[in-house]
């Protein structure tokens, strides 16, 4: 393709000679005699590309704009899942907790009934 070879050309030109003594060596390199001068050697070579250059744009800005929601999406999931994990991580300890208490409870009362019942026993037997 004569437009790949071009674009090889003048990526090399330019960049082994920057500035305007590069675009100079491209317009004679390319021998473009209809360009006027080397200001507008790169613009002219380019030009035929805008319309594929701004579709390759805009498919592009399409996919990050979908990648930019995707995250975003995932990142509200993600904090959804995680508060209602804290929140039943929560409420396990709670009743977790309440449990203790209520076994501790039953604990600290077991002793007191077992000696006002063995007290009964003794004295009634």
């Amino acid at each position: 393709n004569r437009h790949f070879t071009d674009g090889k050309t003048i990526r090399q030109c330019l960049e082994t000679n920057p500035g305007s003594h590069g675009k100079q060596m491209l317009v004679q390199s390319l021998q473009l005699r209809e360009i006027p001068s080397a200001d507008y050697a790169v613009r002219e070579w380019i030009l035929p590309f805008m319309m594929t250059f701004t579709d390759l744009l805009k498919v592009l800005w399409t996919l990050w704009t979908q990648h930019a929601k995707r995250g975003a999406a995932e990142a509200e999931v993600r904090a959804s899942c995680e508060g209602i994990a804290r929140l039943v991580g929560e409420r396990i300890v709670a009743q977790l907790a309440d449990e203790e208490l209520a076994l501790r409870a039953a604990a600290a009362s077991a002793p007191k009934d077992a000696a006002v019942g063995g007290g009964r026993r003794g004295g009634g037997g």
